[in-house]
């Protein structure tokens, strides 16, 4: 293999070890046996879940049915991750994946934190079934869905939230709120939702500065064709997810992830590896965009 062919194998392992590592660890690590014990009659069940019969889904809803899905699942996405699967081979994950994110979601959970992780695993395993699944082409995907994603959100804030989502009062309301959560985020040292909400001042600054985020938001494919924007881009998302993380304890650090590695790798006006492994200077014509993923139709960001 040739040092570019080499180099962009190394780029697609990265890509789809952190896609993949990240979706397998999670469903590692969350906290299956309590799915498990919920009451039954709450599920209302979304697809495929709705396809199953009622004893499978029964069998399913255990602490050892949850268990073993979400072995299956870490297992699968492990060998995703360390490239054992591959071609077609790179949809299986998808299923435990989707089968899981049903259950969540027919108790009523909507998983913004994990969307864009889900459908760059889906962009990746598209790409890889048809044997297309070059490093370029492959972070254009990922890094389209991402962008796409806070544009929707944006956009859908703007249509259905104005004006009230962008008052003072509602933005301490929130912070209030989610406050009151029990989780690791408002157990960390610097949160300040409850001081926050008790500010005069602050929630004013916020209410400011959330209709620019939002812009920002909806401008998110532009990143797929200005590398300089696609750097204030990063900066200024970066700094709106830690602002909110501090004050209304939601994090969507998978999307950072998602977004650092991509913006930090590829790059629309040069300097980058093409597909066929030919490399382009920095003052050579530019690549291809690229993409990443986030949907989520939220006024606020909601866990």
């Amino acid at each position: 293999m040739t040092p570019d062919g080499t180099r962009d194998a190394r780029r697609l392992a990265l890509l789809r070890g952190v896609v993949f590592g990240l979706l397998g660890a999670k469903a590692a690590l969350e906290g299956a046996p309590d799915l498990g014990r919920l009451p039954p009659d709450l599920l209302a069940p979304v697809l495929p879940l709705s396809l199953l019969p009622d004893s499978a889904r029964d069998a399913l809803l255990t602490p050892a049915g949850i268990v073993g899905l979400r072995a299956v699942t870490a297992l699968l996405c492990l060998a995703a991750a360390l490239g054992r699967l591959r071609g077609a081979a790179l949809l299986l994950p998808l299923v435990p994946l989707w089968i899981d994110r049903a259950f969540l979601s027919s108790f009523g959970y909507v998983g913004h934190s994990e969307t864009a992780l889900l459908l760059g695993a889906a962009a990746l395993a598209g790409l890889s079934a048809v044997g297309s699944a070059a490093p370029r082409r492959a972070e254009t995907a990922v890094l389209l869905v991402l962008t796409l994603g806070y544009a929707l959100t944006g956009l859908h804030r703007l249509a259905h939230g104005t004006p009230d989502v962008f008052d003072a009062d509602v933005l301490r309301w929130w912070a209030a709120r989610n406050a009151t959560w029990d989780c690791w985020e408002t157990d960390l040292p610097f949160a300040c939702g409850a001081a926050f909400a008790d500010s005069t001042h602050l929630p004013r600054l916020l209410a400011w500065g959330f209709p620019l985020v939002t812009l920002l938001e909806i401008a998110s494919p532009v990143v797929l064709l200005s590398r300089r924007f696609a750097l204030g881009w990063l900066a200024g998302i970066a700094a709106f997810h830690l602002l909110s993380l501090i004050v209304l304890s939601i994090f969507f650090w998978e999307n950072l992830v998602l977004a650092t590695l991509l913006v930090a790798r590829h790059s629309p006006d040069g300097g980058t590896q093409s597909d066929s492994g030919a490399s382009s200077s920095s003052s050579g014509p530019a690549g291809s965009p690229r993409a990443g993923a986030r949907t989520s139709t939220s006024n606020l960001p909601s866990r």
